[in-house]
């Protein structure tokens, strides 16, 4: 059991109606769950070797020691606001202490042959780890975003972001700052550019046609399985609806004109383009 503040702290300043700069900050805290605490998990994984890919078991304890997650954000922001226009800018700096991550694997089988004497088949290998609260992080960035209804029937939105994570722990050869592997990269190994732009279009009463680009920036790492390239999408929405009581249908296509891609730097393609008709009536 253990006893938690979450203070939190906004001042706000309006020079002109029209302007505002503000300012805040807060603590928040993520307590262990059962999966941290108290769960056993095995997994059936293929281990890749200098000799190619092995069958394994994966062996994941929980450390029922483990503190409460939790972070400290400041951030700072200023506003402008008018009728056909809108801007926004935010910087903001975060510091998590006792971050869950996972130990090193000890492999007590290799190629089969194990620490107490014992054979395992197929070659296989059978390896343990343990979730551990030893990571800390610290994270900056800048949030801009703008509204502009450029027409009474057409608004453009834009947005970009920047976020910077660095990472550390102890008890790990993955702590080490010049390791190219472990968890402390799955934080590092992450894009730190992100644009958005979008329109908003009502052609008439009865058609509206909406765009959205984004781009997201390449990470490069000593690590070939974390790098990523950069990628930019544009997704489409064609509407009708002949008036408001009636039927709304929608052709939708995401990531138009793209191929395969991942959402995430160290994970397999999963994405494609996709169309689809959506059908929906609001009789209230």
């Amino acid at each position: 059991d253990s006893t938690e503040i979450q203070p939190q702290a906004r001042i706000l300043y309006k020079p002109k109606p029209e302007h505002q700069i503000w300012s805040g900050i807060g603590r928040a805290v993520v307590t262990p769950s059962m999966v941290d605490l108290a769960s056993h998990d095995y997994r059936y994984v293929a281990v890749g070797t200098s000799n190619g890919y092995f069958p394994g078991i994966l062996f994941t304890q929980p450390d029922p020691n483990m503190d409460n997650e939790s972070v400290i954000t400041w951030d700072v922001g200023y506003r402008f606001n008018r009728l056909d226009f809108t801007f926004d800018s935010t910087f903001f700096y975060s510091q998590y202490d006792n971050v869950r991550m996972l130990r090193d694997i000890n492999w007590h089988c290799i190629y089969g042959q194990c620490e107490d004497g014992t054979t395992q088949p197929n070659y296989a290998f059978v390896g343990s780890q343990q979730y551990s609260d030893a990571l800390e992080l610290s994270t900056y960035g800048i949030e801009l975003y703008s509204s502009w209804q450029a027409l009474p029937n057409f608004t453009i939105n834009g947005s970009y972001s920047f976020i910077e994570t660095d990472a550390s722990c102890t008890g790990s050869n993955s702590c080490i700052r010049d390791d190219v592997g472990g968890y402390r990269l799955v934080y590092e190994n992450q894009p730190n550019h992100y644009l958005s732009l979008q329109t908003l279009w009502d052609i008439n009463d009865s058609w509206q046609l909406d765009l959205w680009l984004k781009h997201r920036g390449s990470v490069s790492s000593p690590n070939q399985a974390s790098r990523s390239p950069d990628l930019t999408t544009i997704d489409l929405r064609l509407a009708w609806q002949k008036k408001p009581s009636w039927p709304r249908v929608e052709f939708i296509v995401d990531s138009l004109g793209s191929s395969s891609y991942s959402d995430a730097s160290n994970s397999s393609p999963f994405i494609e383009e996709s169309a689809f008709v959506r059908l929906s009536w609001n009789q209230l």
